[in-house]
This record gives C-alpha cells, sequence and structure tokens, in this order.
C-alpha cells in the first residue's frame, strides 16, 4: 500500500464551497468491497471524533458497493437458474435418473472446487471469475452429456458397466 499526495493544480469545489478531494485506489489484488467497508468505517471514526471538533466533515462522492455486489449476486442467480435448467433438460432428454444425478452431483462439486482453489490462491471472487464459474457450467454440462452418451453406446453394444464407463 503506497501513501502520498499531490501537488495543488486546481480547485476543488462541493456543493459550493471549497474542498478536497480524496481517493482511494485500490489495487487489481484488493477486495473492493472489503476495502471500501473498511474505508467508511474509518472514515465514520474521523467524522465522529478529530473532524467534528474541527466541524470537518468527509463525504462520500462515489460507491460501487452497490453495483459490485448487485453483479455477483446477479451472477451466483444465473449459475443456479442454469445448473437447475440443466438438470431438468437432461432428466428430459436422458430420460434416466442415474445420468442426471451424476452430472448433478458434478456441478455444485466442481463449483465448490473451484472456491477453495480461488481462496487457496488467494484470489477474490468478483463478476470475472464468477462469469468463468457459470461457463464453465455450461461446458460441464456439455461434456458430461457427450459421455454419457458415448458411456450408453458402449452399453448398448455390449460392454460391461465398467468397461463402458472406461471406454466413454
Amino acid at each position: 500500500m503506497n501513501f502520498g499526495y499531490e501537488t495543488p493544480s486546481s480547485v476543488a469545489m462541493f456543493l459550493g464551497q471549497d474542498g478536497i478531494f480524496l481517493g482511494v485506489q485500490p489495487s487489481s489484488e484488493v477486495n473492493v468491497v472489503k476495502l471500501t467497508n473498511d474505508v467508511e468505517k474509518v472514515v465514520n471514526e474521523l467524522n465522529a471524533g478529530v473532524l467534528s471538533k474541527e466541524q470537518l466533515e468527509i463525504q462520500w462522492l462515489n460507491d460501487d458497493r452497490p453495483y459490485i455486489v448487485g453483479s455477483v449476486d446477479l451472477v451466483q442467480k444465473n449459475i443456479m437458474i442454469g445448473g437447475v435448467l440443466a438438470i431438468f433438460i437432461l432428466i428430459l432428454f436422458l430420460r434416466s435418473i442415474s445420468p442426471t444425478a451424476v452430472v448433478s452431483v458434478a456441478i455444485p462439486i466442481s463449483i465448490i472446487g473451484t472456491f477453495i482453489i480461488l481462496s487457496a490462491m488467494g484470489r477474490s471472487l468478483n463478476t470475472i471469475s464468477l462469469a468463468g464459474i457459470s461457463f464453465a457450467v455450461g461446458m460441464l454440462v456439455d461434456s458430461a452429456i457427450v459421455v454419457l452418451e458415448n458411456i450408453d453406446r458402449h452399453r448398448k453394444s455390449g460392454d460391461p458397466i465398467f468397461e463402458a464407463a472406461y471406454k466413454g
């Protein structure tokens, strides 16, 4: 984290009064929502303490938290809806519970595994990583359908179940 200041080169006005604009520029590996929550806590403490005595106040001009939280919630909902629809389509076309159950279990296992790996690597969850997970769920379902169809083809040609699974 780097702290610094810039030499004044212009006048800052807020609601017709002189002001000073402070900005917090997060680095790429920072969780913006957590950082903004931490900064808000410090600003509230300053407003209630030192700045209050000097009749000064820090006011928020921009807050990206609602957009970020809303985007993450939307992607999470889309992943859930996509998973449920994929399971429904699998039941509809495969007409069998056991292959559908395999894919239905594989989806949450792969998503949970992804969250564990992201956490272990110190990566924060963001809209881009959630979009990647939603694409991966689609690829997982597509690959599972191809593999299940291939296993079914081997079973129909007379292979035992374990050999059909291995070949599929």
